[in-house]
């Protein structure tokens, strides 16, 4: 007998099958996940296709660093573990050479020679570590997260 084309709609979220698409699948609840997929249906009712096996995660990976964008709602939305960053940074400690140009820099910030404080600015960020000036005069110091 010859084998007939037949449309099936997949979910990309738990793999469940559906004769036809529905905005939202049955199994999981999750919205706008039907993919129309083609499946070679045999006599007999039986349907060719792939067949989707999870595969389980490895319990020891750890989670990529994210990145802070600044801005607090944004972070929140995309789910950026700030409180974890905050941290690291607390706990982080910062090495004796970059700890000297910091504080070559807050001298020569208080000189008021700013061309010597942009020199060490350079120097710092060629050696991955950010500075913020604020507006009273005091700066904070943290690695660049590349």
């Amino acid at each position: 007998m010859p084998v007939r084309e037949k449309l099936r709609y997949v979910c990309q979220a738990c793999g469940a099958v559906s004769p036809r698409w529905m905005g939202r699948c049955e199994a999981c609840g999750a919205w706008n996940t039907l993919q129309e997929e083609s499946a070679l249906a045999r006599p007999g009712g039986e349907e060719a296709g792939r067949v989707l096996t999870p595969e389980p995660l490895a319990a020891e990976a750890a989670p990529p660093p994210r990145l802070v964008s600044g801005i607090a709602e944004f972070d929140r939305v995309l789910g950026v573990r700030l409180a974890e960053q905050f941290e690291y940074l607390k706990r982080l400690k910062v090495p004796a050479d970059i700890q000297a140009l910091i504080d070559e820099r807050a001298q020569a910030r208080r000189r008021r020679d700013f061309a010597r404080s942009d020199e060490l600015r350079l120097q710092l960020k060629a050696r991955g570590w950010e500075a913020k000036d604020n507006r009273d005069g005091t700066s904070e110091y943290m690695p660049r997260w590349s």
